[in-house]
């Protein structure tokens, strides 16, 4: 295994700070300030790992984008990219939408590089590939389909008594055998695993993975089931992607961030990673969760 010390980062010039100025149809001290003092230059010549975060509309994701710009204008690495994960679909066509203004940003779109979702880079290179390999087919990963499927799977005298305590998000897989977790029953009580109704839920969840229906958040059970038992998938990775950045860093969930950390940072040899957002800006709508990741928390 090679590892990253062998990549070299392109040599940062002074001369492409104006250059990305000029192509983002920025004014020419944009990052740099009437004095110099500005502390975004300091951050777009940094390629150390690092957090950054600021207020909202100071300029998080065009410094993102600016960054991204002055790489492209060098890389030189044929089989190597970077790797850029954001929250949402929308702060990935915001990036997608800036970089394709430049001929070098646009080199960013494609292969060896990767611009998309954390949830989209977790199918693509780990969950996916891994359940293929088990022969698992793949028709849909939605979480209205797949839970309406479920659900409608449960013997009707079954949802007839789910129906006024338990609702159809429930009918997730928390690991690779199909458990739910404890579910809440009766006066602060658990649902037994040993139950019909418990089976029930189980194995319409088993038989809906069987068929290839998948929630979003289960492809990360996957994922981690691929590291566990194929944990050179990281250093594959690692040196498929030398350098990673998240937009949004504070929008993600614990799943989220658990398993990016896997992938990219835990352990020896970790990539260079720098992460843009705001703590105070946090939404967590993540399944029911009302907290951030504790796993690597930004900043």
């Amino acid at each position: 295994m090679t590892d990253r010390a062998v990549f070299e980062l392109p040599e940062f010039e002074d001369s492409a700070i104006p250059w990305v100025c000029e192509v983002l149809g920025l004014p020419a001290t944009a990052f740099s300030g009437t004095d110099g003092q500005d502390p975004r230059l300091s951050v777009l010549k940094s390629f150390e790992t690092l957090d950054v975060e600021a207020c909202p509309g100071s300029g998080k994701t065009t410094l993102l984008v600016a960054k991204l710009a002055i790489l492209a204008r060098k890389w030189a690495e044929p089989r190597r990219g970077l790797c850029v994960l954001s929250h949402t679909n929308v702060a990935r066509r915001e990036i997608e939408r800036c970089l394709g203004r430049t001929a070098e940003g646009h080199r960013l779109l494609s292969y060896p590089h990767f611009i998309g979702t954390i949830h989209g880079f977790v199918n693509e290179f780990l969950a996916i590939p891994w359940l293929r390999s088990k022969k698992n087919p793949i028709e849909m990963i939605d979480d209205e389909i797949a839970l309406r499927r479920r659900w409608l799977k449960l013997p009707v005298a079954t949802r007839d008594t789910l129906d006024k305590r338990y609702d159809q998000g429930g009918l997730r897989f928390r690991d690779s055998a199909f458990g739910l977790g404890e579910i809440p029953w009766g006066n602060g009580g658990t649902l037994g695993e040993g139950t019909r109704t418990y089976s029930a839920l189980r194995s319409a969840c088993r038989e809906s993975a069987q068929e290839g229906y998948f929630c979003h958040d289960e492809m990360f059970i996957y994922a981690h089931e691929l590291i566990d038992k194929v944990p050179e998938v990281t250093d594959f990775l690692r040196k498929r992607f030398p350098l990673l950045f998240i937009d949004e860093a504070q929008d993600n969930s614990e799943p989220q961030s658990k398993v990016i950390h896997r992938v990219f940072i835990e352990g020896s040899r970790p990539v260079f990673r720098q992460r843009f957002g705001d703590a105070n800006q946090a939404i967590y709508q993540h399944a029911g969760q009302m907290k951030g990741a504790s796993t690597d928390p930004f900043p």
